[in-house]
């Protein structure tokens, strides 16, 4: 891919960027249109974007989901829940080794490894 058309395209979407509050307002700037300022970086370092995917990274997006909700403090959200994900799947393991058959059942059932 020719670096003239990887500094066009950057200009090109630069541009759409800087427009994107005045053609759909201030809404429309959501993280997904920021992304598009590093796009040009990204080719020059990776090249070109038909050469890798993203489709691993964004199935975990799914499971991500679950572990926050509505919009603040999200990172200590994250950090939290997966504290208290990864401690009840060890407290789950221990107490495999230790507890009846019913037990063992209802923890299988509620509990998400």
């Amino acid at each position: 891919l020719p670096i003239s058309q990887i500094d066009a395209a950057e200009l090109m979407l630069n541009e759409f960027y800087l427009m994107m509050p005045e053609l759909y307002g201030e809404s429309s700037c959501t993280s997904n249109v920021h992304s598009l300022s590093h796009l040009a970086m990204y080719v020059r370092q990776l090249g070109p974007l038909w050469s890798y995917s993203a489709f691993c990274t964004e199935s975990k997006n799914g499971q991500l989901k679950h572990l926050y909700h509505g919009r603040g403090n999200i990172v200590d959200q994250l950090i939290f829940n997966t504290d208290i994900e990864l401690t009840l799947q060890l407290v789950h393991k221990l107490l495999k080794q230790h507890e009846n058959e019913t037990t063992l059942q209802y923890l299988d059932k509620n509990c998400h490894h």
